[in-house]
């Protein structure tokens, strides 16, 4: 089964946590979800993240099983870069 693939902004970033907060519409609601930002386990250097990033991502259950978390964070384009 395909798994949904959902668009959103990073809010929020934690670089001593490792964690980020995604922004994202879902059935015209704001939400919210939160992701690790260091999990990048494919030998490439991670993105590092910044606020106002766009991001496609997945959602699955986190670690302890209580909510949902992102994973398959990919960076795709940040606006705000392009007025500097």
């Amino acid at each position: 089964m395909e798994q949904q693939v959902y668009k959103g902004k990073i809010s929020f970033i934690n670089y001593e946590k490792q964690f980020a907060t995604i922004e994202y519409l879902h059935n015209n609601k704001h939400k919210s979800v939160n992701c690790k930002i260091n999990a990048e386990g494919s030998g490439k250097k991670p993105h590092q993240f910044r606020l106002g990033d766009g991001v496609i991502f997945q959602l699955r259950l986190s670690d302890r099983g209580d909510k949902m978390t992102a994973c398959n964070v990919k960076f795709t384009h940040n606006t705000d870069i392009d007025l500097l």
